[in-house]
């Protein structure tokens, strides 16, 4: 609300008020979010930064909505795959929430907006095309050969990243860092056998199954 006094002195004219009423919006959030990080075939990380603290009611649904979606929607959360709210109760501070048990292999659209302390909502934000990250990372990362002898070859297409390999068992055998370019991970101690590499990149991690012969 505004309200404007008059300008003279009350003994003069008297005292004057205007109250301009109007609905009210909770602020943005900064420049940038919110994000989606770390995303898997299961799992995503929404980040979220804004100069006001309040509550975000999120919405995921597949990557195939077409449906306009509006804060009803959002709170209610029919026919998502996940939904629900988290604190965003520090300002102009990363604040992570990670959402797991998605849908295996799809793309996800997430909604969401920013309730402050008072009630106010703000904007509705979309991110459109998640978990095109698993298959981005799956078309820059190329693994060879697959049965292996003795060496996984690696290009990778992406900033440097890490990679750790594991058995069936979640068991880690191997772990290090990974350049632009090419690379190579020498296998030649390990059993024959079934085994995972999992390589971390700074948008998303993907996991391969590498069969050791």
């Amino acid at each position: 609300d505004f309200i404007i006094t008059s300008p003279y002195p009350s003994t003069q004219i008297g005292e004057a008020f205007v109250i301009f009423g109007g609905d009210h919006y909770a602020m943005p959030l900064n420049s940038g979010y919110p994000q989606a990080v770390n995303v898997s075939s299961t799992e995503l990380t929404l980040v979220v930064n804004g100069p006001e603290s309040g509550t975000i009611h999120y919405v995921i649904f597949p990557g195939n909505n077409t449906a306009a979606v509006n804060y009803d929607d959002i709170l209610n959360g029919i026919g998502a795959d996940a939904s629900g709210s988290f604190l965003m109760n520090l300002q102009n501070t990363d604040v992570n929430k990670v959402v797991s048990a998605l849908p295996v292999n799809t793309s996800f659209k997430v909604y969401l907006f920013l309730e402050d302390s008072t009630g106010n909502r703000g904007e509705i934000y979309s991110l459109n095309n998640i978990l095109g990250i698993e298959n981005y990372l799956l078309s820059e990362i190329v693994i060879y050969p697959n049965p292996i002898l003795t060496t996984i070859n690696v290009i990778l297409n992406v900033e440097d990243a890490t990679y750790k390999l594991t058995t069936i068992n979640g068991q880690i055998l191997q772990k290090g860092r990974l350049i632009s370019g090419n690379n190579s991970v020498d296998i030649s101690n390990l059993s024959k056998g079934m085994y995972f590499l999992s390589i971390n990149t700074n948008v998303g991690f993907v996991t391969k199954k590498i069969i050791k012969n």
